[in-house]
């Protein structure tokens, strides 16, 4: 029941639409609000660090239970989720404020759907639901949180033409350049295949495209070395 491809939604009739992830497919969704780790081509919405995905449910748990003077999570640090997740109150605000008095649709992509830990996600899923028109049953919450660190090189893993996709800041920080051939390794693949720099992407994190379906997190650290000509 969590595949995107098999809900039966019309998002477009939607008053207001908020999607949680990155998918070029919902770009062109008037109305809505995106809260994504790779900078998107929309007007409305928040970057969030890679891999914080349990601290921005919390978060917003949190923003929609106080909107509603429900106290849910007194216990949670959210200093802490604030910064870990880079999700700011004046960010918060703002999604509130595009909400308004509305009750929104959460359409949740495959970052989170396919998360290492979708089954401490799917609590916080289910008790933000109660916001989304959604039947809630109430549920216990963790109170403690532990968000893994991303340093380094971060790839997003998407299906298509096999290619590393990314922006002059993430080809300066991997030291390559554009039409590179480049040998990427990570804990569970290596791959040879090419670089291409998109001038409209921005951030430093890179699109790694490939025909494969790993079955992975989609937002992987990566080592990228740049083969030499012969």
């Amino acid at each position: 029941m969590y595949q995107l491809s098999q809900v039966n939604l019309d998002l477009s009739q939607k008053n207001k639409t908020i999607i949680l992830g990155y998918d070029p497919c919902f770009f062109t969704l008037k109305n809505a609000f995106f809260l994504s780790p790779i900078p998107i081509p929309h007007a409305k919405q928040i970057n969030y660090e890679v891999g914080t995905e349990e601290g921005v449910l919390a978060l917003l748990l949190s923003a929609f239970s106080e909107k509603e003077n429900h106290l849910l999570c007194d216990d949670w640090d959210l200093g802490y989720l604030s910064a870990e997740s880079n999700l700011i109150e004046e960010e918060i605000q703002e999604l509130l404020a595009f909400i308004h008095q509305e009750t929104p649709c959460l359409v949740f992509t495959s970052d989170f759907i396919n998360h290492h830990k979708f089954s401490r996600l799917f609590p916080l899923i289910e008790a933000i639901s109660v916001y989304a028109e959604c039947i809630f049953i109430p549920i216990a919450l963790q109170t403690e949180f532990s968000l893994p660190e991303y340093n380094g090189l971060i790839v997003r893993l998407c299906q298509g033409e096999s290619k590393l996709i990314g922006s002059n800041q993430f080809a300066m920080v991997a030291k390559i350049k554009h039409q590179d051939q480049v040998w990427i390794k990570n804990t569970h693949f290596e791959l040879q295949t090419r670089f291409e720099l998109d001038p409209l992407l921005k951030g430093t994190i890179a699109l790694l495209q490939t025909q494969e379906d790993f079955r992975l997190y989609p937002y992987q650290k990566v080592a990228i070395e740049k083969i030499k000509e012969k």
